[in-house]
């Protein structure tokens, strides 16, 4: 909003001065027509450069309306954002460390964001939807100064080169999801902050989460890209044939090159996590008993935050018959295709809410033992099938 300010001030600058030049060649070619100073041809050849100073000036109040366009979206986008960082807020959605200028990670989150917004933007201005063989494989490279270009904006972090994978087609994934761009730059970019935390699992990557939590940047090695490039094509005839499929929702695939620094490789992923109501357990199970279990010291403590393994899994959940037929369907499908892209180290990711005794609504208080209602919630995420229980009771 800034940057649009300051675009509209220099050009509202550039207006006045141009119309003070118009002003003056008008007066100039006025005084020397009455002293018969300019012949004929004279006259033709200032007014016509007049005219192109006129037309210039009119690209500069059309520019100067789209600025003003621009700030009045900005306005309505900061109001947007205020409300949804207060709702994130509200709900305790807040993960991990909140990076902020002078840490550490700043410079790499920020040239990552910014990025995202650039690539993303100039993808959105397109409007290809045929997917063509080289769209598969193809890099889009962009090279980001702090003073700024004539496609990118001027920053206040050092000079960065940014990598936009298959556009397209994940453009088109998002699409497919629902997800509606300007809201997801909203989430990712709005305010230039993220959580940072470091992976709970044995990969050691990073994860950054946006502020409402509703996405995702994990950082990945140079091996993972290699198979997520290979596996691209299949990976969205998948999620094109099964559109309740539990497989991880890519949203986006990138890689950035902070000032005098390696180039990191992350991709975006929605997170099955965002959910208005709280996550009081969450479950990590691979179908496996060897060494599956955080130890009954770790169980003891109940923490939220703990992911817990197959052994500490003592539960039964009713689905019901619909909702269970549609769950092993999609369990079955996307297990199939696991293994047709040789892929094995995943699992199923399951999130518990329970509802406690004051807010329990009327439907449940004649139930007895553990029951869920038909309102599931299924969705996606990284090597990990999802599956939210929203209406968890324990009698």
């Amino acid at each position: 909003l800034e940057l649009v300010k300051a675009e509209e001030r220099q050009l509202e600058l550039q207006i006045k001065r141009i119309q003070n030049e118009e002003r003056q060649l008008q007066l100039l070619i006025e005084a020397k027509v009455q002293k018969e100073e300019f012949s004929e041809d004279q006259v033709a050849r200032v007014r016509a450069n007049s005219k192109v100073s006129h037309t210039y000036l009119g690209e500069l109040e059309n520019n100067l309306n789209i600025s003003r366009v621009k700030k009045q979206n900005g306005t309505v986008f900061t109001k947007l954002l205020a409300s949804k960082r207060a709702t994130a807020t509200t709900n305790g959605q807040n993960v991990g460390k909140l990076i902020t200028r002078g840490d550490k990670s700043y410079e790499l989150m920020f040239d990552m964001l910014l990025g995202i917004r650039i690539a993303v933007d100039k993808e959105s201005q397109r409007k290809v939807t045929t997917i063509t063989k080289s769209d598969w494989n193809k890099k889009v490279d962009f090279f980001v100064p702090s003073s700024g270009t004539v496609k990118t904006p001027a920053h206040h972090c050092r000079d960065f080169k940014f990598r936009d994978y298959s556009p397209l087609i994940f453009k088109l994934l998002r699409d497919r999801f629902n997800i509606d761009t300007r809201d997801y730059l909203l989430s990712l970019t709005g305010d230039y902050v993220l959580s940072e935390i470091v992976s709970p699992g044995k990969s050691g990557s990073f994860f950054y989460f946006s502020y409402d939590t509703r996405f995702m940047l994990k950082t990945i090695p140079k091996a993972e890209t290699i198979v997520l490039r290979s596996i691209l094509h299949n990976y969205y005839e998948h999620c094109s044939k099964n559109p309740n499929t539990l497989v991880t929702k890519f949203l986006g695939f990138h890689s950035v090159k902070p000032h005098n620094s390696r180039r990191y490789h992350f991709v975006v992923m929605s997170n099955i996590f965002a959910q208005c109501l709280e996550i009081h357990e969450r479950y990590d199970i691979k179908g496996s008993t060897v060494g599956r279990t955080v130890g009954e010291l770790k169980k003891k403590e109940k923490d939220p935050t703990t992911v817990l393994k197959d052994l500490d899994f003592n539960r039964r959940v009713c689905l019901g018959p619909e909702k269970k037929e549609m769950f092993f369907q999609n369990l079955t499908a996307d297990a199939n295709f696991l293994c047709e892209n040789n892929l094995m180290d995943y699992s199923l990711l399951i999130g518990v809410h329970k509802v406690f005794p004051d807010e329990v609504n009327e439907e449940f208080k004649n139930l007895d033992n553990i029951t869920i209602n038909n309102k599931i919630n299924i969705s996606h995420n990284n090597n990990q099938n999802q599956l939210v229980d929203k209406n968890f009771h324990v009698s």
